[in-house]
């Protein structure tokens, strides 16, 4: 009787062991995920790139004559094709270039939005 009652002390130590190591382990994956979740986020590595300001700011400049604007309108675009996020659509004052993809269907973390103010204009 003695030894049956000293193998289960032992098996509950052992158990014991184990129990508050698994629980540790769990408790540091936890953390260690809540964490990482900020570092995943892809929002944080959205950045806007200069270009499309820049090509945005030439377009106003060039709005008024109809050969710099179309030059300089087919210039961006193509600066566009090999980017991975694709141009969905350009305003500059009355024009309007869509490349047909409906913006309502897209969710908000899906589109990125870069625009150009011109300062000679209210």
């Amino acid at each position: 009787m003695h030894v049956a009652s000293q193998e289960t002390s032992n098996e509950s130590k052992v158990g014991k062991i184990l129990a508050e190591s698994t629980q540790k382990a769990v408790i540091t994956l936890v953390l260690s995920m809540l964490l990482s979740a900020a570092v995943l986020d892809i929002q944080l590595y959205i950045v806007v790139p200069a270009g499309n300001s820049l090509g945005l700011k030439i377009l106003t400049y060039c709005y008024g004559d109809e050969v710099a604007f179309e030059a300089a309108f087919d210039n961006y675009l193509t600066s566009w094709q090999d980017d991975e996020t694709p141009l969905l659509q350009v305003i500059v004052d009355d024009f309007v270039w869509s490349s047909g993809a409906v913006l309502s269907d897209l969710r908000a973390n899906e589109k990125l939005v870069s625009y150009y103010v011109s300062p000679i204009t209210d």
